[in-house]
């Protein structure tokens, strides 16, 4: 498939289930960032940051079950004593309900 058609693809799917339809499927699969809301949006020129990247693709690696995305594990100061330590799995437990 040609980049072009892809494109063509975005906007058909776009247009067919409309705006908000999409913004929804974006905001449960785990993107916050205000979305604009317009035909661009089918284009991917929505900014948003590399933890809603991760947490809006995990799903369809995990056979739909979500995560909490993170990037910082631990922290320790200049004597290597641990001052953050991330507590859970990251996993969010449960699968989305993607027929809303």
């Amino acid at each position: 498939m040609q980049i072009g058609d892809q494109f063509g693809e975005s906007f058909r799917v776009h247009n067919r289930a409309g705006i908000a339809r999409v913004i929804a499927v974006a905001n449960r699969l785990g993107i916050t960032s205000d979305l604009a809301k317009d035909a661009s949006l089918a284009l991917g020129t929505n900014e948003v940051n590399l933890l809603e990247l991760v947490s809006a693709y995990a799903p369809f690696a995990n056979g739909g079950a979500g995560i909490l995305a993170y990037g910082i594990s631990e922290i320790r100061d200049s004597e290597g004593r641990t001052v953050y330590r991330r507590a859970g799995s990251g996993r969010a437990g449960g699968r989305p309900d993607w027929s809303r």
